[in-house]
C-alpha cells in the first residue's frame, strides 16, 4: 500500500514579458505514482480560503502554467499547489504570505512643472 505523500514545491510567479496580465506559475511535483493529471493550482484572498481554481481542476505535471490574471483578482493573493498520486495521497504547497499578482502599469499624466523660486 502506498502511503507516501508526493513532494510538491511552488515557486514565486514570474511576469510573462510576452503577454499582458499573465504570470508564469512554476512548480516541481514528484512521486513514483503521480496521477495522470495530478496538479491543481488555486488562489485565495486569505490564507484559509475560498480558493478559486487557476486553469482546470486537474492539470498535467508540466512544471509550469501561464495564468492570465482576471480583473476581479485582488492585487495580492495566496497561491496553492496540490499534487495527487494514484493512491489518493495529497501534498499541498502554499505561499506563506500574499503574492503580488497586480501586473497593471500605472498611467502618468503629462504634467508641466513651473519654475521653482
Amino acid at each position: 500500500m502506498d502511503t507516501t505523500l508526493p513532494k510538491a514545491v511552488l515557486y514565486e510567479p514570474i511576469p510573462d514579458s510576452e503577454r499582458r496580465d499573465t504570470l508564469t506559475l512554476k512548480w516541481t511535483a514528484s512521486d513514483r505514482n503521480l496521477a495522470e493529471y495530478p496538479i491543481t493550482l488555486e488562489w485565495a484572498e486569505s490564507r484559509d480560503g475560498n480558493w478559486s481554481q487557476i486553469g482546470g481542476p486537474q492539470l498535467p505535471n508540466s512544471g509550469q502554467h501561464s495564468w492570465t490574471v482576471p480583473a476581479n483578482v485582488p492585487p495580492r493573493v495566496f497561491l496553492r499547489l496540490t499534487a495527487r498520486d494514484t493512491a489518493g495521497n495529497v501534498a499541498v504547497a502554499q505561499t506563506d504570505k500574499p503574492i503580488l499578482v497586480d501586473l497593471s502599469v500605472p498611467e502618468v499624466a503629462d504634467v508641466s512643472l513651473g519654475t521653482l523660486k
